[in-house]
């Protein structure tokens, strides 16, 4: 069994390690002590690997993926120089290979991951995936949402498109709510940096309206393609709401969400 355990509890720094624990005699080995925050310890299906999401050096937030033996040994980071974004929800896929939820501007997509570190993010979902879990055969279920779209679980079978299979949120399609547009402008530096404008209700093109700005504390979290509510009552009620977020990569969309 592979657990994250600490013996100082008291403590406010990050002292939780990563060890074995043999059921047989309760004995634990520690087979890493990661810097800063840790966690998502997911084991290969042959139990030779494991893998978890920690910092890249000391924090302030677990952002990496890192490939471990089973037997202890130094961890390797496996989405610095591939990927360099943040990794959500994961998964192994088989004894080489994982598939990752990953956060690029507003949006996440789904990217396999090799134990080589290669990355393939060429697979594309008609909405932003979140929580996901796939089958033997490689059907695929997802849960989705966007900006105009409240999440639902959706279904992909290996080479057919993805279907919605839920309505838990069909209430939402009732509401009208604001299109969040894509905005991008340089910092002082000359950096892209991404963001999304929702538009008051019905806003006429070229009159001046009052913006709110909604600022993200950052920079290790972002704004997401996802319903935000207090913006869409702001931009119902005659207010443009902008939301500035991170540096973004040359092509992406934005849209919203904390």
């Amino acid at each position: 069994m592979i657990i994250s355990a600490t013996d100082h509890p008291e403590s406010d720094q990050e002292t939780n390690r990563v060890y074995s624990l043999n059921l047989a005699d309760a004995k634990m080995m520690e087979l890493a002590a990661p810097r800063g925050p840790f966690g998502r310890l997911r084991v290969s299906p042959d139990g030779k690997s494991l893998t978890y999401v920690a910092a890249k050096v000391d924090g302030p937030t677990p952002h990496d993926l890192f490939l471990l033996s089973a037997t202890g040994g130094p961890s390797r980071n496996l989405t610095s120089s591939s990927i360099d974004r943040p990794i959500q929800a994961y998964a192994w896929t088989s004894n080489s290979a994982l598939m990752a939820v990953v956060q690029n501007g507003f949006k996440t997509n789904l990217t396999s991951i090799t134990v080589s570190g290669a990355a393939d993010s060429s697979q594309k979902l008609p909405l932003n995936p979140r929580a996901f879990e796939m089958s033997a055969t490689g059907a695929l279920a997802f849960v989705g949402n966007s900006g105009m779209e409240a999440e639902e679980l959706w279904l992909q079978e290996k080479g057919k498109p993805a279907l919605r299979v839920s309505e838990f949120n069909k209430s939402w399609r009732q509401l009208s709510l604001a299109q969040p547009e894509p905005v991008h402008f340089k910092s002082f530096d000359g950096l892209e940096i991404e963001g999304a404008l929702l538009k008051p209700r019905g806003y006429s093109a070229g009159t001046p309206a009052p913006l709110i700005v909604l600022v993200h504390g950052g920079p290790t979290g972002a704004w997401q393609d996802s319903i935000e509510t207090w913006g869409q009552l702001l931009a119902a009620d005659g207010f443009a709401v902008f939301y500035p977020t991170s540096a973004a990569q040359p092509g992406t969309d934005s849209a919203l969400s904390k």
